[in-house]
């Protein structure tokens, strides 16, 4: 792998990768980036050293092209090596060997620490990462933002909330979701009589989580074997459900309904704008009025409901009314 890529960051690789059209994952490490990107520039040498972007790799990972001697160069002739050099005394031949012997001691530490100090130097400077620029920071830190910002979006698109919550909005923006909320918050409400909370049992203190003694309580369930139970729930369904339903089954206005667009026409099997009206009115003469249909309803049944019902009688005209308005507003919209 070439040492010039490997002491560049990963920022950098990453750009070098982007230029010569070399795909990696954001999750690649460091050396294993290097290394591919390193083969990549290798095998496609021919049409990326034209790149100016590319010139620092190219230009240090080229090798200096050797000169060979000419073929015409001139052989030692034949009569200058026949020439005889005139001996000279062997003492100072002597002289000059050892001097030379001396000479070539001493200058070949040198010479060595000369030829190894670059090679030392680069090791060194490969060893010492170099600290990296404000854009190179820069660049970086926004390379890992987009990647986290991508995990997130998909871990959030893989928890199916974002699906949830569209199915949940649709599903209450509806007059039978409305209606159905008002019938449950009424029905509940008249649980704290029908079926009240019992004492079962307690949660004892404790002293490593710190808590005091709770007391846990569960609806009597031996109500559903009582006069009262069975005598309060059919008063409440019957009138604000079942007298409701049966109107609103045989008045249906939206059976007949033509809308200017056909893809917008719906047929209820029961008119929400029916049902409301008649639990408006069947409210307003059974419980907040004086009627009791020939004497079926008494009037402790009657005062029990308005007494635990949310808002008592009032609240029950209340909810009535909300159910019309959001049945003629719905109306409105499909026209």
């Amino acid at each position: 792998m070439s040492a010039w890529l490997r002491r560049q960051n990963k920022g950098d690789l990453q750009h070098l990768a982007d230029e010569s059209g070399f795909s990696v994952p954001d999750t690649i490490r460091k050396n294993e980036l290097a290394d591919a990107l390193d083969k990549h520039l290798q095998g496609n040498a021919s049409h990326l050293s034209s790149k100016p972007s590319l010139s620092d790799y190219y230009g240090r990972s080229s090798s200096p092209v050797k000169k060979e001697p000419g073929n015409g160069a001139k052989a030692p002739a034949a009569d200058e090596t026949d020439i005889k050099v005139p001996k000279k005394p062997g003492r100072r031949k002597t002289i000059k060997e050892e001097d030379l012997e001396t000479t070539g001691e001493s200058s070949s530490p040198t010479t060595a620490l000369a030829t190894r100090t670059p090679r030392a130097v680069q090791q060194i400077a490969e060893r010492v990462p170099l600290p990296a620029s404000p854009a190179q920071m820069a660049d970086i830190i926004d390379r890992q933002s987009t990647a986290i910002q991508a995990r997130v979006n998909a871990l959030w698109e893989k928890s199916g909330l974002v699906e949830g919550i569209e199915n949940l909005r649709d599903g209450l923006s509806s007059v039978d979701a409305v209606g159905t909320l008002i019938a449950l918050n009424e029905g509940l409400s008249l649980s704290r009589t029908t079926m009240p909370l019992k004492h079962a049992f307690d949660i004892p203190a404790s002293d490593l989580l710190r808590t005091p003694r709770i007391a846990v309580s569960l609806p009597d369930l031996f109500q559903l074997v009582t006069p009262h139970f069975w005598y309060t729930s059919l008063v409440w369904g019957t009138s604000t459900l079942a007298l409701p339903l049966l109107f609103a089954y045989f008045i249906n206005f939206t059976i007949k309904a033509r809308p200017t667009q056909p893809s917008r026409r719906l047929q209820y099997q029961v008119d929400p704008l029916v049902f409301h009206l008649s639990k408006f009115v069947v409210t307003l003469t059974v419980y907040w009025g004086s009627s009791r249909f020939f004497g079926i309803i008494s009037d402790e049944v009657v005062k029990d409901i308005n007494e635990h019902i949310l808002g008592g009688p009032s609240g029950m005209l209340t909810g009535a009314l909300i159910g019309v308005i959001t049945a003629i507003y719905e109306a409105i919209l499909r026209k």
